[in-house]
């Protein structure tokens, strides 16, 4: 599988956009990958179009610099817990057909 990975990076600390779509067709599947709370310095994620399936995991909320959240064209079931829409930093969440 190929990746199409555009990051904003900047030398200083700020926060950076993650935006992942694959260049052939295959997509990511499963449940939402834990290892995206870890990154503390995410401002922007983007995981629309894939299969990915399961709850939305709370600890998205407590991600300090997320900012805009877009998760359609998935397949997650579940309610959005309060920590992710009660988030202050959070302005946008996108879950469109998901």
């Amino acid at each position: 599988m190929i990746w199409t990975v555009h990051c904003q990076l900047s030398s200083d600390d700020s926060p950076f956009n993650l935006f992942a779509k694959p260049t052939v067709d295959t997509e990511l599947s499963g449940t939402f990958p834990t290892q995206f709370g870890e990154m503390v310095s995410l401002e922007t994620l983007n995981l629309d179009d894939n299969r990915l399936k399961g709850e939305i995991p709370s600890h998205i909320g407590k991600m300090e610099s997320l900012v805009n959240i877009s998760l359609s064209l998935n397949s997650f079931s579940g309610t959005l817990t309060p920590q992710i829409a009660q988030a202050d930093n959070i302005a946008e969440i996108r879950f469109c057909k998901s």
